[in-house]
């Protein structure tokens, strides 16, 4: 700190590992005497600037509540020029390298850069980028700084990663607009899904929704995601949530033990981040039912979220199964948490329909003695084919479909002369859905012979 007749300056020089990171200099113009120290200060006039040359953004994460983690740094010029009371700041910084956490939910922010231009209390952001899971994001707009800080910048991204979890990974098409003060923000536009998974840990056994609030809970209450901190829990939503796939891999898909299925999305999300809502529907265009002595094709699906009430679901589907000789529907409808499960066949009354579709035989057959060596076999093949599941480790569903997802086996749709059940069994070697497809085929026909050939099917 130096003074004399013509006024004071103030030099400041900060080093980091040996490297000077901020150099600066701050100046009061004319002489200070008595009045000045009365009061007097705050409009003399005042002006400054500070060079930065490779400054941590570490050392101001601590600045910032409730941020888990911030890297990355700065360089630049900033100025000072205006009066003690009434300052004004310019300049110009680059920002590089920059990597935040900003929520538990959300991927962690990578290979970040930015220009940025000070212009009294507004920051002008001229360019910015940032990495999620791969994907640019880029970011522009104005921050005004102040006792109430108002945002207003345009996020664009294209296949960007916003959630990934162990049971979930989704990515969109962003155009969206953050607006507000900070404790009041509203994000708006629209997110286009490009490639999406859930994989939910439900089975044949389970019942309900589950536990936890993700899933739905005890209340059967379903929430999206959920923020517990400002200013995301604060944060308003109005983005209107749909799909869009240009690749055969893409698309929003469901994969469990029990369904799996590919659907179009026509959602709005709205609410608070503490407890988003989500408004429209959920279209299935294909799926199937996967039980263990039977699969079901779906012939038409949906989930919908309801303007009145967005965190109670529900649900409506139909599918269809060949049993042996009978045609099966299997019709679900109603809250997602809790629906109504119905079954039906020429002839069958619903109790022998749901049997048929869970263990392969009429409620008649469980009581013959024929019937239960049936059950028996089928059974055992069964576990013969989730052992192997077992040793095998869980499916993949980011890969191929495997020897048990192409093959399909058919007991009983007619009996030998011996009194045995035919088996029916194909393996599909070319790709799901593709045409001409072809197959191994095995059988064990109505005269007890064995059969093995090819089947290519148009």
């Amino acid at each position: 700190l130096h003074g004399d007749a013509t006024g004071m300056t103030a030099t400041l020089r900060m080093n980091a590992d040996d490297q000077p990171i901020i150099n600066g200099a701050l100046r009061s113009l004319s002489a200070w005497d008595a009045t000045t120290f009365n009061g007097g200060w705050r409009q003399r006039p005042v002006v400054g600037e500070a060079t930065l040359n490779g400054l941590n953004l570490a050392r101001f994460a601590a600045l910032i509540p409730d941020l888990p983690h911030l890297a990355g740094q700065a360089e630049g010029t900033v100025f000072l020029a205006g009066t003690w009371q009434q300052p004004s700041i310019g300049g110009k910084l680059t920002l590089s390298g920059i990597e935040a956490k900003i929520a538990a939910n959300i991927p962690t922010l990578s290979d970040g850069s930015a220009e940025l231009e000070f212009v009294d209390h507004t920051i002008h952001i001229v360019r910015g980028a940032i990495d999620l899971g791969g994907a640019p994001v880029t970011v522009a707009g104005n921050i005004v700084l102040g006792k109430s800080t108002q945002i207003d910048v345009r996020l664009d991204g294209t296949n960007a990663l916003l959630l990934q979890r162990h049971d979930a990974r989704l990515r969109a098409n962003l155009a969206l607009s953050l607006q507000g003060p900070l404790d009041g923000l509203t994000l708006s536009g629209k997110a286009v899904v490009t490639n999406a998974l859930f994989t939910p840990d439900l089975s044949v056994w389970q019942s309900g929704a589950g536990g936890g609030r993700r899933g739905g809970g005890h209340d059967g209450r379903m929430v999206p995601f959920e923020f517990v901190d400002p200013p995301l829990s604060t944060m308003r939503f109005d983005v209107a949530v749909s799909s869009a796939f240009s690749d055969t891999n893409d698309g929003v898909r469901l994969a469990t033990t029990l369904v799996r299925a590919d659907a179009d999305l026509d959602l709005r999300l709205r609410g608070k981040g503490a407890a988003p809502e989500l408004t429209g529907r959920v279209v299935v265009r294909k799926g199937k039912i996967l039980l263990p002595f039977s699969t079901l094709t779906m012939a038409n699906g949906e989930v919908l979220f309801p303007e009145g009430d967005p965190f109670h679901p529900r649900v409506n589907a139909i599918a269809n199964a060949q049993v042996r000789r009978y045609a099966l529907t299997l019709q679900v409808d109603g809250p997602l948490a809790d629906p109504q499960v119905r079954a039906s066949g020429d002839g069958l009354d619903q109790r022998d329909a749901l049997l048929l579709l869970t263990t392969g035989s009429t409620s008649g057959e469980l009581t013959d003695e024929n019937g239960q060596r049936a059950v028996l076999g089928r059974l055992g093949g069964w576990l013969g084919m989730e052992a192997w599941r077992l040793v095998d480790g869980p499916a993949d569903p980011d890969t191929t479909a495997g020897i048990f997802e192409r093959m399909t086996v058919d007991f009983g749709r007619k009996i030998s002369e011996t009194g045995k059940e035919t088996i029916d069994a194909q393996v599909e070697v070319t790709k799901p859905d593709e045409r001409p497809s072809l197959l191994i085929y095995g059988e064990r026909d109505r005269w007890d012979e064995y059969n093995a050939g090819l089947i290519l099917r148009f």
